[in-house]
């Protein structure tokens, strides 16, 4: 996902939601290739059009198992979804607080 390209973007993000989304064991395989940085980076200037399958994304990252979590807390991706609850966009408010709400699942570390 090197891209800069916006439709090659928002069609690889999309893509890697529905994968984390229809199979579980696909968000660990998704977090051990180095994805998340990435769709972090994406997620604090990759435009609307890829924010709303990157958040959706993160949100299946996070909850997933305690390692995928700890992998996208480690590439920074709190900031950014906070930072989401304040969109104008009432789809990335809910999408962020969401994810967040997977994150606040997890262990108590």
């Amino acid at each position: 996902m090197t891209s800069t390209d916006q439709e090659v973007l928002v069609d690889s993000c999309w893509g890697l939601q529905y994968v984390t989304d229809a199979d579980p064991s696909m968000v660990s395989l998704v977090t051990q290739a180095g994805v998340v940085p990435r769709l972090v980076e994406l997620l604090t200037s990759g435009g609307k059009a890829v924010s709303t399958p990157v958040i959706r994304a993160i949100g299946n990252i996070v909850g997933g198992d305690d390692k995928t979590t700890d992998a996208a807390l480690a590439s920074g991706v709190l900031e950014p979804l906070c930072q989401a609850l304040k969109s104008a966009s009432r789809n990335h408010r809910r999408e962020a607080a969401w994810a967040l709400s997977n994150v606040a699942a997890g262990t108590k570390d």
